[in-house]
């Protein structure tokens, strides 16, 4: 009997912590009660985030790298990424033709930058926190690689409330289904970061990644 109450108490704290990281906190940003940048939390999340995996006896340090599989992968990364990046310059084309490479085009240093600052302080956290920690911690919550995959980008998708947009909101949750199941089926965060890295610095390259500032609120 006490190992069932134990057992339902972890699941039950488990539960509440999955609920207040990935499910209150962007609510909190989204309606200003927390009224801080997105990205200091991100980071800070991130560092907690691999602590714990680190500390964590069950979880294996390689996939945090596995850098062979990640090798492997990389040829079927860019077979979907080619076809879909056209597909993202195509819609900036005829949806908003004035943003089509703006970044380039007006501020090609500030575009330099991202380029190094985005996948390093933006992919790097969120794969942390969405992908290696995410699937680690609440795979007993969602069981089958299907329903975590799609807990994962849910959860992806809803942290990105805070920009106002439900074009980024639709646009993370297919990443999110994206990333998550390359990193499960890799084995390598490093994977799913390369993968994430492609499709953001190209969404800011091509014009949609006005979508994805705060500015836009």
């Amino acid at each position: 009997m006490r190992g069932f109450i134990s057992f339902y108490r972890k699941r039950i704290l488990r539960i509440t912590e999955f609920l207040v990281i990935f499910l209150i906190v962007p609510i909190l940003l989204f309606t200003k009660v927390i009224d801080v940048s997105f990205f200091p939390i991100l980071l800070l999340g991130a560092i907690i985030f691999m602590i714990q995996l680190i500390r964590d006896p069950s979880f294996r340090l390689k996939r945090l790298w596995n850098w062979g599989k990640a090798r492997k992968s990389i040829g079927r990364i860019l077979l979907y990424f080619v076809p879909v990046a056209l597909l993202m310059t195509l819609v900036v084309y005829f949806w908003e033709p004035d943003h089509l490479f703006y970044l380039p085009r007006n501020h090609p240093w500030l575009w330099l930058g991202l380029l190094v600052s985005y996948p390093l302080f933006s992919v790097i956290p969120q794969n942390i926190a969405f992908r290696a920690f995410f699937v680690h911690r609440y795979r007993k919550l969602f069981q089958s690689n299907s329903t975590i995959i799609l807990a994962s980008a849910t959860m992806f998708a809803f942290g990105h409330i805070i920009f106002h947009n439900w074009l980024a909101v639709v646009l993370t949750f297919i990443g999110g289904i994206l990333f998550t199941k390359r990193y499960i089926e890799t084995k390598s965060l490093v994977a799913s970061i390369i993968e994430h890295s492609l499709y953001g610095v190209w969404l800011f390259t091509c014009g949609l990644g006005v979508f994805f500032t705060e500015q836009v609120v």
